[in-house]
């Protein structure tokens, strides 16, 4: 609750549905990568399995420290991740 409390409702609750859907995106991908048997997918499987791994973990340290989930090396992970996933997409979409 601290975060609503520094940045407002507007910032957290718009980060949040942009994570969530983030989230939505990469699970929907994920399943569609893993029935495709291409080699060149392997590395997207391996960093939105990085992804499932990361947000959680992140999310659950800034809870519990002082840690500014919303720094800036913080936000270019997220930035690296969401771009992965588009291109996950793009490449699940032109093999389809």
């Amino acid at each position: 609750m601290g975060w609503l409390a520094r940045f407002g409702a507007i910032v957290v609750v718009s980060a949040i549905w942009l994570l969530g859907g983030l989230i939505v995106r990469s699970v929907n991908v994920y399943r569609q990568l893993v029935q495709s048997d291409k080699p060149e997918q392997i590395e997207y499987r391996i960093v939105i399995r990085a992804f499932f791994v990361m947000v959680p973990l992140t999310l659950m340290v800034a809870m519990i420290t002082q840690i500014n989930a919303f720094s800036w090396p913080m936000l270019l992970m997220y930035f690296f991740y969401w771009r992965v996933i588009h291109l996950a997409e793009d490449n699940v979409s032109k093999s389809a």
